[in-house]
């Protein structure tokens, strides 16, 4: 999330959410916060989508350890798996606007926590109905944020949803790893070389 500036006076650069154009937002107007929490529409389908992705390559390692003649009980894996069961949920939310529940948690994707204490003063200009925001910082920085991960029962936070998703992606890895392991052919050797470089395991 990037900073660009602007020509008048006070805050000189506004965040850059999309790649939309600055516009003037008549909303409310807080002055000097570190930090603030809002929903952010892309950011969450971007969370829906990454955990779709992660529950969805179980499909692909059915195929995949079928294919190569390997037994592996990829259910067992995440039946055991609370972090994956959450994946499931959120991608079952995500394509069918339901959520099964497999996790016990009834998970959703929540507020996304943007840290503006490295960007000076700042200026937060928020209209709640039309669901626009716009952000006006002193300093060029980059904005750390992370995305909560609730429970719709009560709203109490999870845990980061990114950190929840990691953790039920590493436990693919060492099915992955078993798969590709003699394997030769092209789609097989990127898939090592891919998960080799994301998280530096020796080759």
């Amino acid at each position: 999330m990037k900073g660009y500036p602007l020509p008048s006076k006070g805050p000189r650069y506004y965040i850059l959410f999309d790649l939309k154009p600055s516009r003037p937002i008549n909303g409310l107007k807080h002055k000097s916060l570190n930090n603030f929490s809002l929903h952010d529409e892309t950011i969450q389908g971007k969370v829906y989508e990454l955990a779709k992705a992660v529950w969805h390559l179980k499909d692909r390692i059915n195929q995949w350890h079928r294919f190569q003649s390997i037994k592996l009980d990829v259910n067992h894996t995440t039946n055991n798996c609370k972090e994956l069961l959450i994946c499931s949920d959120l991608a079952n939310h995500k394509k069918h606007g339901r959520n099964p529940n497999k996790s016990g948690l009834n998970p959703y994707v929540g507020l996304v926590n943007f840290d503006l204490s490295n960007n000076g003063n700042t200026e937060i200009y928020y209209d709640g109905a039309a669901k626009q925001k716009e952000v006006l910082v002193e300093f060029n920085a980059p904005v750390p944020y992370t995305i909560n991960l609730n429970k719709l029962d009560d709203d109490t936070i999870i845990d980061s949803a990114t950190t929840v998703i990691m953790t039920g992606f590493k436990q693919w890895i060492p099915i992955l790893n078993r798969i590709f392991k003699n394997a030769q052919d092209r789609e097989s050797i990127y898939v090592k070389s891919q998960i080799n470089e994301l998280f530096n395991i020796p080759r």
